[in-house]
Parts: C-alpha cells; structure tokens; sequence
C-alpha cells in the first residue's frame, strides 16, 4: 500500500508516528551526547560532575527543575548536594543541608520504597506536606533512587514537565545518575589508591615513592628560581639490636613515635618528612640555607632524646637517639637531585661513624 491509498486518518496517524519516531531518535541523540560528555568528565571535580549529570536529566527528561540528596543510613538522613541552576535562580526558601528520610515529603518516597517513584499531579497528592515558603514551585515529581549494590546511597529528582513523566523518563533518570555515580565511585578509589601508593603505612608518612617525586619538584623550583634545597638524612641509632631486644612489634611501634615526633617538628608548609626505608627517614626542607637545616636536624634529635624510649641494648644511650647527615644546594645547569641525596647520605655516615645521637654538616 503506498501513500497515494492512504486515508485522511491513516496519514495523519502514519506523520503522528514518525514524529514520534523522530523524537525518540533525537531524545537518544541528545542521550549519547550527554552520556559521552560525562565520561569525558573523569579529571573533573566531583562537583562539576554532579551539577553535569544533574543538569542533564532535567534537560532529557523536558523539566525546569531537579536536585541531587545523598543517603546518610548512618543516622537516617538526606543530605543536600546540589540543585539545578533553574532551581537556585527561583527558589528563596531556607536551604536546609540535613533532612531526616521520616520527615522528608512525598519526594522521598522513592527511598522508602526503594524505587522510582512519579507524582503527575503532584499539588493533589493527599501525603503530601506542602512545600516551605519560598520554594521551588512543584506541579509534577519524578525521583529516583541511586544504589551502589543493595544500598540506596542517594537520591534524584527532577519536576514540573509540561506532560506527564513515562516510563522513558525513568530509565533516562536511572541511566544517568547511575554512571554519575560510578564514575564518582572511581574517583573517590582513585584518591584513595594514590594515597596509599604515596604513603608509608606503618608511619602514615610520605613513602620513599613520593620522596623521589617531591624531591625531584622542589630541585626543579630552586633551580628556576636560584634558591637553597636542603635535606636531611636521618637514622635510628642501633635499631637492629632494639628490635632484637624488644620484638618487632615495639620496634615498629617505635618508628611510629618516632614519625609522630618528626611530624611535630616540621611545621613549614612545603616541607616533607618521609620514611626513606626501614629506620631511615628524610626531610626536605625548599629554601632553607645549611645552617638552618642544622638547626631543624638539631631540633629533631633532641626531640627524639626527649622522648625517652628505652633501649637498653644501646651503647650510645639508654634512650632511644638518632643520628643525622644535612646538606643543602643552590642547583644549577647540570646538576641533579641525587647529588643532594648523595651528600646528606654521607654525611649521615660521618655521624655515625663519629659516635651517633649526632648532625654531621659539610665542613
């Protein structure tokens, strides 16, 4: 049958169904657009990410209005995150960071009920307990919750299309948030990971890993800028025969007090302290002259004298000391980082071999 046979009807039926046709290939266009933008959104802050993914459902879904809460279950609240731009333009009520779920309105009910939840005619919902003064007008509601696994860690909501929301809106909604949250879940484990990578975790200082990173920064700062780096070098004096003599978990223990103890001596910011391996450690110290990286290695030997950690099976002291190596470098052309590690290295063995529970300097 072609279209010359066609009735009136069958033809306005037939130009009803490819519009609508048409409109679902543009609403999935516009769909893919998004969901590409957003994961291009990686190295964004967690806060661009959600007012992206946010500002997205309500533009798909044909809204003026949406807003993003997360679920603390801890304590059984909802905790605003953001609301759209439309919303933040219009809306003059008290913005409340804490509601608890048992108070909240019929715009939670898709937490309680723990799935999407749509209000068509939201002003007539006899549940309902009104809206503050001031706030975002609501004729229609359309929420979603959001779950990492079996728990329902947020909430999105979008409101006031002209038409009714569908089904269609729904799997927009939950399509969106949930790769928003994915993609917010990878950040947060990213973080986490590179933390960990970059940390010691005994002692919770820097590990030898970011040592090398800073280090080879702050030489290249002071190189472009004619500035002293200094670095000290630091070791435990005679921790084999604490450990033998006290046990691996005390002396672990003992390095931990010991970082603790270097912590609260560096107190500069730019400065580093790091665990450099076993009983060593390292503090880089950006634009300090040697003498007053001396000073700060003083400071901290004493400070670890001060402790009074036993070690009986000490020759040097009945407490527990350290020795240290210091020097400091103005860079130039040519010149490299491991030149200074060199140097605070061996003058760390010149304190050693002249006793312990000493700073040695280049003479």
């Amino acid at each position: 049958m072609n279209n010359a046979s066609l009735s009136y009807e069958e033809l306005l039926l037939k130009a009803e169904q490819l519009e609508d046709e048409n409109v679902r290939l543009r609403q999935n266009e516009a769909r893919l657009e998004s969901l590409l933008k957003m994961s291009l959104l990686a190295e964004a802050t967690e806060e661009n990410i959600r007012s992206f993914a946010l500002e997205s459902v309500v533009a798909l879904t044909g809204s003026t209005g949406g807003y993003l809460h997360f679920v603390n279950n801890d304590n059984r609240t909802i905790d605003l995150v953001c609301w759209s731009k439309a919303v933040h333009k219009v809306c003059k009520a008290e913005k409340s960071e804490h509601y608890p779920l048992d108070e909240a309105g019929i715009w939670a009910d898709s937490i309680r009920l723990g799935r999407p939840v749509v209000h068509n005619d939201y002003r007539v919902e006899s549940e309902k307990k009104g809206l503050p003064d001031g706030h975002f007008p609501v004729a229609r509601h359309l929420g979603v919750p959001i779950y990492d696994g079996k728990k329902i860690v947020a909430v999105a909501g979008v409101g006031n299309k002209v038409e009714p929301y569908t089904v269609e809106d729904i799997r927009q909604m939950m399509l969106f948030m949930n790769n928003m949250w994915m993609i917010l879940k990878r950040k947060k484990a990213e973080v986490i990971l590179k933390k960990y990578s970059m940390e010691d975790g005994l002692t919770g200082l820097a590990n030898r890993r970011r040592f090398d990173e800073v280090l080879e920064i702050e030489w290249r700062r002071a190189l472009r800028g004619g500035r002293p780096l200094s670095l000290i070098m630091l070791d435990i004096d005679h921790f084999k025969n604490f450990n033998d003599t006290y046990g691996h978990l005390s002396g672990d223990n003992c390095l931990v007090m010991i970082g603790d103890c270097f912590i609260h001596q560096i107190r500069r910011a730019g400065d580093l302290v790091a665990r450099y391996g076993g009983e060593e450690f390292a503090v880089i110290l950006p634009g300090l002259s040697l003498e007053q990286a001396r000073e700060v290695a003083e400071s901290i030997r004493r400070a670890v004298a001060e402790m009074k950690i036993p070690h009986s099976s000490s020759p040097v002291s009945p407490w527990v000391t350290i020795s240290g190596g210091v020097t400091s470098i103005i860079p130039h052309q040519g010149s490299s980082a491991s030149e200074l590690v060199r140097q605070a290295d061996n003058e760390l063995y010149r304190a050693k071999t002249a006793g312990r529970n000493r700073v040695s300097v280049p003479a």
